[in-house]
């Protein structure tokens, strides 16, 4: 057991959490998620052996960001479901959360709305009190859930709940969690005709991942771009968009944001009236 969560003071694994924490944040800020992933794996390797399980379990967070994004979803859910039982054994409540919010992610991404939800509802809720990380983590996953499942006004909670959290916390969003929430947003936005929330949720998004670059975030900005450009009636917008993300993840290997990108030209492309292209789409992102 984390020997911080015991009370007696740092844990053997607090220089290692520190070293392999900001090397993997940097690299995923960049998406080079295969060396994210590698850091995450070799420090929960170091961890395991000074016995630091809520060390462990942080790194497995990570590792699972990359693993999601790197479409590595099997690995990802066995990793999890084993640092899940080692955060059981030793009884530690927040390490527990995180594993269970993380399996949440992979459920959501997944368009396993309902499995998502239950999920994020069974956390601990003294955990997400006491923990501004795993609040907004459940809060990111629940949104996106009710998105998913077109309960507009449920999602909107989850986004005022984040807001006056932050305020009376007086803290900023993790990198992640801000990507997901205002993509997620966008999403909202769109789902419910507000054409100017999804707008600005967006291109805020745009703006924040585009100083790493991240061009993961950066080319799923672009086909909800697209989508949003779409829903406004502005067809040449929309296809600039989805060029801009095409030109990212036909290079790169990011399998989510290819996902992402494909689906939303088969939407777009469908929407103008361009059925061939549209079943074309389609089709590459069931791939």
């Amino acid at each position: 057991m984390d020997r911080r969560v015991r009370g007696e003071g740092p844990s053997p694994g607090f220089a290692l959490r520190e070293a392999s924490g900001i090397e993997g944040i940097l690299e995923c800020l960049r998406a080079r998620y295969e060396e994210c992933r590698r850091t995450g794996t070799d420090g929960k390797q170091l961890a395991q052996e000074v016995g630091d399980v809520y060390v462990f379990v942080l790194l497995n967070s990570m590792e699972s960001t990359a693993l999601i994004h790197l479409g590595q979803w099997r690995r990802l859910q066995r990793e999890t479901v084993a640092a899940l039982a080692l955060a059981e054994k030793n009884a530690i409540p927040p390490a527990m959360a995180l594993c269970r919010l993380a399996l949440a992610w992979l459920h959501v991404e997944a368009m396993d709305f309902e499995g998502a939800r239950d999920l994020c509802e069974g956390v601990d809720e003294a955990v997400l009190a006491e923990n501004p990380f795993a609040f907004f983590y459940q809060r990111a996953v629940l949104a996106k859930a009710f998105v998913g499942m077109n309960e507009p006004q449920r999602a909107k909670s989850q986004f005022d709940s984040v807001q006056r959290r932050l305020e009376s916390d007086a803290i900023m969003l993790d990198y992640t969690i801000y990507a997901q929430l205002h993509h997620c947003l966008g999403e909202h936005g769109l789902n419910t005709g507000d054409i100017a929330l999804a707008r600005r949720a967006a291109d805020e998004l745009y703006a924040y991942v585009g100083r790493a670059p991240d061009l993961n975030h950066l080319a799923q900005a672009d086909g909800l771009r697209a989508r949003i450009a779409t829903a406004a009636g502005d067809r040449d917008e929309a296809l600039s968009h989805l060029t801009n993300g095409f030109s990212i993840v036909d290079k790169e290997d990011l399998p989510l944001a290819a996902w992402r990108v494909y689906d939303s030209a088969a939407e777009v492309f469908a929407a103008i009236g361009d059925a061939e292209r549209a079943a074309t789409f389609a089709a590459v992102s069931r791939k």
